[in-house]
């Protein structure tokens, strides 16, 4: 017997079952064999209820906002690096197909001085810019210059 808590946002499920094996059990099943094994034991958790401890809270919590959306550019080097006039963000543009988001200038993509990764993106840029890397540039929305927010970088080689 085995007692299964899947916590997911604001929601604890108990699920009770058997798993089907004796403790110590030293039987080693093939990869597709363990996969079956796992699908059946999680079949459960699709008609599990709330746990009744947990109605009050789940009831007074908002419902949650949708997430960002995240968009990946094609590889490409980088072919422009520049600075930002008078805050700590770079500006750069790739040869790959230009993603344009709707910003209001679609000329390159920006780093946000206010992301708590701006001076990691900022190196990882330069990096590949001075040694003439593919970068992939993943972006969230507008940046505050109104240009594509730079949320994350890739180097590949």
């Amino acid at each position: 017997m085995f007692k299964l808590t899947l916590a997911v946002p604001f929601i604890a499920l108990l699920i009770a079952g058997s798993s089907g094996e004796q403790a110590g059990s030293s039987k080693v099943q093939p990869a597709g064999a363990r996969l079956a094994a796992t699908v059946q034991a999680i079949q459960p958790i699709l008609s599990a209820k709330v746990h009744p401890m947990l109605k009050t809270v789940t009831s007074s919590v908002p419902a949650m906002q949708s997430s960002p959306t995240f968009v990946t550019t094609a590889a490409g080097p980088i072919d422009n690096y520049s600075t930002e006039w008078g805050t700590d963000a770079i500006m750069v543009h790739t040869t790959a197909p230009f993603i344009d988001l709707g910003c209001g200038l679609a000329d390159s993509y920006e780093t946000d001085p206010s992301n708590p990764g701006n001076h990691t993106q900022q190196a990882a840029l330069l990096a590949a810019f001075l040694s003439g890397k593919n970068v992939q540039v993943t972006l969230m929305g507008c940046g505050f210059n109104r240009r594509g927010k730079i949320v994350g970088v890739t180097i590949l080689r």
